[in-house]
């Protein structure tokens, strides 16, 4: 009863703020996200502009020292597989799909960095008999560390609005094992720099094999994150909202529409 009152409180509220006479401008991070919203609110499409997130590259790169420190902390081999999942709220984001996925190959690890139910988890790769595979490494404020001793991304997430978490990996060379999410769909060129997956450790488990046994192959696709994530600069964003802001503050004192 109460998740469906506050969720018909949530839809009348959200009817009320989405009113064109109300809204003087909606950005969408994604354009998944401003789709999203169109749909739900058609009305205000001549009041909506995509301005996509952004990683600061010179924190977030591939680091060979970085790469070494993290995998002896971790008692990694120079020739294991290693797939980093970032981020909380494991059941949504399908941790356990990257775990069982990982329990099925040999030499695969997974390095788990963020904050969530470590026992639960923990034990999923206790039962596949992985447990020494799986590496929680907690919240840590030093990532771009993590993601330097990985050679792949994987995030089977049921639901993001733009996960920053694929920026930061694509910056540090990873190919991308994402779910088609609102965010990742403009990041990730399917059979270039990764590939879409499902909730499903099969699927996950054939692009971990490709990627395993043939080291050009995540080369190349190493290179294409980074060549595909170099236009998403914080710069970029702040001019992209100046140049926002410029046309609202014209568009308002010509007392005339705003055409985006």
């Amino acid at each position: 009863m109460n998740r469906r009152l506050s969720g018909a409180m949530a839809r009348f509220a959200e009817r009320l703020l989405f009113r064109p006479s109300r809204i003087r401008h909606f950005v969408g991070v994604s354009r998944g996200i401003t789709v999203e919203v169109l749909d739900h609110f058609p009305k205000i499409s001549r009041q909506i502009t995509v301005i996509s997130n952004a990683v600061d590259q010179e924190v977030f790169r591939p680091n060979s020292d970085e790469r070494g420190q993290v995998r002896i902390a971790f008692g990694l081999k120079a020739s294991d597989l290693v797939a980093i999942f970032v981020g909380g709220d494991w059941e949504r984001k399908g941790l356990r799909f990257a775990i069982e996925a990982v329990a099925s190959r040999s030499e695969c690890h997974l390095l788990v960095v963020g904050a969530g139910d470590v026992e639960r988890f923990a034990s999923i790769a206790r039962a596949l008999n992985a447990e020494g595979r799986v590496h929680f490494a907690g919240r840590r404020k030093d990532t771009a560390r993590y993601y330097s001793a990985a050679d792949v991304f994987l995030l089977p997430t049921f639901y993001e609005a733009d996960p920053l978490v694929g920026y930061e990996a694509a910056a540090c060379g990873l190919p991308l094992l994402v779910t088609r999410v609102s965010g990742v769909e403009d990041l990730l060129r399917d059979g270039e720099n990764g590939w879409f997956i499902s909730r499903d450790s099969g699927t996950i488990r054939v692009h971990l094999q490709a990627l395993q046994t043939d080291a050009a192959l995540r080369s190349r696709m190493a290179a294409r994150s980074r060549e595909l994530v170099a236009p998403y600069t914080w710069e970029r964003v702040v001019d992209d909202y100046v140049d926002l802001y410029e046309r609202l503050h014209l568009a308002r004192n010509a007392a005339v529409p705003l055409k985006v």
